[in-house]
């Protein structure tokens, strides 16, 4: 009986907190926030505990690596992402003091820890959208060049990621640190190279690269130098094939990294652009970037495309008229007449030379008739053949009517009969 009890009471319980998690269901959406099992205000308290945690040591204090790992495991496991936890109240120049004196206990040689640092600077920046002060910043950038040169290169890719964190938007202000990172034997040139085997490492490169050419504005654009050297690497990148063993997925991360590298170069400001042979190469290989991965696509591309110079759009194609070919000019009769008498003109000589004068006029205003009407006839012809070329009263008409006028003629029979009579 007693066990009997005991069951019934253990059903009872069960069956109550059923119906209190039936009670307190919430329908779920795609609209609805993630699960977070600590409440907002939990962020704040465990980054205020372990900021005077780390705020108390010192590089001589005793268990400095258990503390070290500690706090930083603490600050690792919390969500700081305000879109989900709009309510977190800490501090941006909190958080810069804290990085600041983290920074100053972490030695080079303690390289997980470093790690551990490095991971916590991208935690913190990127999700709490801190913009450091100055000091800051140069106290960040002069560690992790450092670490770039004293650890490890298995440590390389936790530090890259948290420098592509500190530059985003600051590239300007990094200038003095530049000069390493982006000369002819720099990291992020060695690492971003397309001859490097380690595809997650060349990504992290690029973006690294990506964000120092990015511009906020308000700020003044990156120096010409640096920009012009970061773009190249882009170009160069996008135009070496994909390694035979490389993976598909790597390297269209890769691929995405420098097209996004190439955009911030461009749309940074104002500078001294190269010759009509890069801007063919980058037109030319944004034009492959879009069909990149579609099937059936397997042609070569050229490496160098320069623009048509061809309208938007192409309006309707205008018919143009044939034009009128002009006719032959007819042949003037600019012979003068011997007159076969000698001495001065009589008056038979005066009238003879007003009837040509006449029957000049009247030639004139026939020939401007046929010429009107050999334009009517051509215009209504589309191609004219080599036959209608000659005008129309020409083919027709006798030579007689070109090289002999009638007026001519007339002319001579009445100067003929009036010296007769």
């Amino acid at each position: 009986m007693a066990a009997h009890a005991e069951c019934s009471v253990a059903v009872s319980s069960f069956v109550s907190c059923q119906d209190a998690c039936a009670s307190s269901t919430v329908p779920l959406s795609a609209e609805a926030a993630p699960f977070t099992p600590r409440d907002s205000s939990d962020a704040d308290k465990q980054f205020s505990r372990c900021y005077a945690k780390l705020r108390g040591l010192r590089p001589q204090s005793a268990q400095l690596r258990e503390q070290l790992n500690l706090q930083f495991d603490k600050l690792l496991s919390e969500n700081y992402n305000k879109t989900f936890n709009p309510d977190i109240t800490i501090r941006p120049e909190d958080v810069c003091t804290l990085l600041k004196h983290a920074s100053s206990l972490v030695l080079f040689n303690q390289e997980h820890l470093v790690i551990k640092f490095c991971q916590l600077v991208h935690h913190l920046l990127n999700q709490l959208k801190v913009i450091m002060n100055e000091l800051t910043l140069d106290v960040l950038m002069n560690y992790v060049t450092c670490a770039l040169k004293k650890c490890s290169a298995w440590t390389h890719s936790d530090i890259l990621l948290a420098l592509s964190t500190i530059v985003y938007g600051n590239g300007p202000q990094c200038h003095q640190h530049l000069e390493n990172l982006l000369s002819e034997n720099g990291v992020l040139l060695q690492y971003s190279s397309p001859s490097q085997p380690d595809l997650d490492l060349q990504r992290i490169s690029l973006n690294c690269m990506a964000n120092i050419c990015l511009r906020i504005p308000g700020q003044p654009p990156l120096d010409d130098q640096y920009r012009a050297v970061c773009f190249r690497g882009f170009l160069k990148t996008l135009q070496t094939p994909k390694p035979a063993n490389a993976d598909e997925l790597f390297y269209c991360m890769v691929l995405q990294s420098a097209l996004k590298g190439l955009q911030c170069c461009l749309s940074g400001g104002k500078w001294k652009f190269g010759g009509g042979e890069e801007l063919g190469s980058v037109l030319a290989i944004l034009k492959q970037m879009m069909f990149h991965g579609s099937p059936g696509v397997s042609f070569e591309w050229p490496s160098v495309l320069y623009p048509a110079p061809l309208p938007q759009y192409e309006g309707p194609s205008s018919t143009r008229q044939p034009e009128t070919p002009k006719p032959p000019e007819t042949p003037k009769n600019n012979k003068k007449r011997k007159s076969r008498g000698k001495g001065k003109k009589n008056s038979t000589e005066e009238s003879k030379d007003a009837d040509e004068d006449v029957d000049g006029e009247e030639k004139m205003n026939k020939q401007e008739a046929l010429k009107e009407r050999h334009a009517g006839e051509t215009e209504n012809t589309a191609q004219p053949s080599s036959q209608s070329l000659y005008p129309s009263w020409k083919q027709t008409s006798s030579d007689s009517e070109i090289s002999d006028p009638e007026g001519g003629t007339q002319s001579k029979l009445r100067y003929i009969s009036q010296k007769q009579f």
